[in-house]
């Protein structure tokens, strides 16, 4: 017979680790307070606190096995997530493992598509705003190539759009930017490039580099 126990695939290994993580955040999330677990309860004959408090007399008041157990202990069935909710500012991000998991299997939103109003810069002879034209780049050989690691924030970054393009020249010929670009393509190869158009993006840019260099 043949063996119905197959080995998981990298993309299934880490969409199962991904589901582990929000499950896991899921669970701290839904868990009653410590506090919460006494409650008050007043008995028929007189105002005596049920949870851990004796009477007056220092008799411990009689309770039944029902009130014994704390009503808000209730751990509901967690379901698994498939999606997890991600701040389209990438400054207010919280990269914890799950956030960072969703990053590198789904991609992020570069912001391409939103006002940019917020982007003004004004300078002594003119006001400058964040181009669309940032987010692509030409190569040497004359070809159009998209920038997908460039992502705008409302809140924080770069704002000096008089110098950006030069600026973002250097910050692809730079060492952290290579070597993050590396780093995510592995990651995602890892996981089965379940993006596929991104990883292609992704060599397109290690491959730009090397044609720069």
């Amino acid at each position: 017979m043949s063996n119905t126990n197959k080995p998981l695939s990298g993309f299934q290994k880490r969409k199962k680790n991904l589901e582990k993580l929000l499950k896991e955040k899921e669970f701290l999330r839904k868990v009653p307070k410590m506090d919460s677990f006494f409650t008050s309860s007043r008995s028929n004959n007189s105002n005596v606190l049920v949870s851990n408090v004796c009477s007056e007399d220092n008799q411990p008041e009689r309770v039944s096995e029902k009130e014994k157990a704390p009503q808000n202990l209730i751990l509901e069935n967690i379901t698994t997530q498939n999606e997890i909710s991600i701040c389209d500012d990438p400054a207010k991000w919280v990269l914890d493992d799950a956030t960072i998991e969703y990053l590198v299997l789904n991609g992020v939103k570069q912001n391409m598509d939103i006002d940019y109003s917020s982007s003004k810069r004004q300078y002594a002879d003119t006001t400058r705003f964040l181009s669309l034209s940032l987010f692509s780049r030409k190569s040497p050989n004359g070809e159009i190539q998209p920038r997908p690691w460039l992502i705008f924030s409302k809140t924080k970054g770069y704002n000096d759009w008089k110098n950006a393009g030069q600026r973002m020249k250097e910050h692809e010929n730079s060492d952290d930017h290579r070597s993050a670009c590396a780093k995510l393509l592995t990651k995602k190869n890892a996981g089965g490039r379940i993006d596929e158009r991104l990883a292609l993006q992704m060599e397109e840019e290690i491959k730009y580099q090397h044609e720069v260099l």
